[in-house]
């Protein structure tokens, strides 16, 4: 029952973030997965491909990302409400121009196709910072909730799109969805709640912390796979739209993830990552089966493993962002890396097979190499978190810690109920179970605990127990 009360408390504090969300996401499978916007019958002026195009979008939402990187490392004020609509516009006139060139044939059309492909990659790279700029203010657990339930409704507003609306509809409706994403994230933007700390903390060193420079590899590794996956797939998207395996596949996929978000704070998050490389693993050893259902097997089973991976990376980033103390710039370097790798692994691919072919052999050395690369980078990426695993803060003893702020309390002004409350964050409980145990409720629990924050000058737990322990070195208590 409690689980379900933590659901229903995570979903009606966020619900206009995973709204925006769900629209996000459901503009992104009806544009790049549905098979909606696909050029049936190509003319020879110029490449409009699905691959091609998709390669040069998912470029322009790198380097769209790229720019508001650097833009935030030079410390550059950037007006996200205002870029919102920015993105907005560009979204709705690449799906306009991509549409004219659905309907017409000649080379003008297929310009605007290009033109429009190049909007839509950056419109939504800013969507996407825009998102990034939110998100990496809530805690890691809520960014996996709000991701997976978006997941879910949007394939079923997907689903909806495609199946039910005649050609002209599914332009219009698509278009509008950039315009209700941007809507919905001005107000998310105001009214989107503080995180819980103490679901930081509790994620923090018990479990180990991989550095912030393997992490993005990995991302970028991940993404290599999926750049290379879509290419390699032999199933073209027109036939995968229709049996909806993509649709049903994320449908299924966003229900285990939401279901597994209320236990986010239970299960390692890097357990869950070892999975995802074994699940992609599996998708490019099932490519080479002697079956035709192979590639269709594999879309499946990687489609699953890297929406799972997607939904962890911005689990990760929030992390990272909360313990960087760089918010936005550091979310933003997790989705770059992401897409970056995924545009790299699509130009390798199509390079390859220009050079080499497309046939049996060269697929099965792709998807060997592919899966040796994955353990190789996770094998790696483990030991960091497993070496930062044996180093963990020694934290002090309850006892010792409630002497210890007590004689900060003195210093620093803190009150008898900042101090209890301080305490009980130093041995690790949440919020809520603070909350259950002094018999007030999370809000004045989070009032307290921000009041301590702003006194001591420190933002979290792991920043208070460094503060004890320093505190404890200089009394020789511990």
């Amino acid at each position: 029952m409690n689980t379900f009360r933590i659901a229903k408390q995570t979903i009606g504090e966020n619900a206009v973030l995973i709204l925006c969300l769900t629209c996000f996401w459901a503009f992104h499978y009806v544009v790049f997965w549905s098979g909606s916007f696909t050029i049936g019958n190509p003319t020879a002026d110029l490449d409009l491909t699905s691959d091609f195009t998709w390669l040069i979008a998912v470029t322009c939402n790198a380097l769209s990302l790229l720019v508001f990187y650097l833009l935030l490392k030079a410390r550059s004020v950037i007006n996200f409400k205002r870029l919102s609509i920015v993105a907005f516009a560009l979204s709705s006139c690449g799906i306009a121009l991509i549409a004219l060139r659905v309907a017409n044939i000649g080379i003008v059309w297929d310009l605007a196709y290009l033109s429009g492909t190049v909007f839509l990659g950056m419109g939504t790279g800013i969507f996407m910072a825009c998102l990034a700029d939110i998100i990496s203010k809530i805690s890691p657990q809520t960014t996996f909730t709000c991701t997976a339930l978006a997941f879910v409704a949007g394939s079923l507003i997907c689903l909806v799109v495609t199946v039910a609306l005649v050609d002209t509809a599914i332009w219009i409706t698509t278009s509008a969805l950039p315009l209700v994403t941007a809507l919905l994230y001005r107000k998310a933007a105001s009214t989107t709640p503080d995180p819980d700390a103490s679901f930081f903390d509790a994620f923090s060193s018990p479990q180990g912390e991989p550095s912030l420079g393997s992490f993005l590899f990995f991302i970028a590794t991940i993404g290599v796979t999926a750049g290379i996956m879509r290419d390699m797939n032999q199933a073209p998207a027109t036939p995968v739209a229709e049996s909806h395996l993509f649709v049903i596949t994320v449908l299924v996929t966003g229900a285990c993830l939401f279901f597994l978000s209320f236990f986010a704070g239970k299960i390692k998050p890097t357990l869950l990552l070892q999975i995802v490389v074994i699940v992609i693993s599996g998708a490019f050893i099932s490519l080479v089966l002697p079956a035709n259902e192979s590639s269709s097997i594999a879309f499946v089973i990687h489609t699953a493993g890297f929406l799972c991976f997607v939904a962890l990376v911005w689990f990760f980033c929030t992390y990272f962002s909360e313990r960087k103390r760089q918010g936005t710039r550091i979310f933003i370097s997790g989705l770059l890396a992401n897409q970056a790798g995924q545009a790299i692994g699509s130009l390798g691919y199509l390079w390859a097979t220009s050079l080499f072919g497309s046939n049996d052999s060269f697929l099965l050395s792709i998807s060997i190499g592919m899966v040796y690369l994955l353990l190789v980078v996770a094998l790696v990426f483990f030991a960091n978190a497993t070496r930062a695993k044996r180093n963990p803060l020694a934290e002090p003893s309850p006892d010792s810690a409630l002497v210890i702020l007590q004689r900060i309390a003195i210093r620093n002004d803190l009150t008898p109920r900042e101090v209890e409350i301080g305490w009980l964050i130093a041995k690790g409980d949440s919020r809520a179970k603070i909350a259950e145990d002094l018999t007030v409720s999370q809000e004045t629990v989070k009032t307290h605990t921000k009041h301590l924050y702003q006194k001591l000058l420190i933002h979290s737990r792991k920043e208070l127990l460094e503060l004890i322990k320093a505190e404890a070195e200089k009394s020789a208590i511990m």
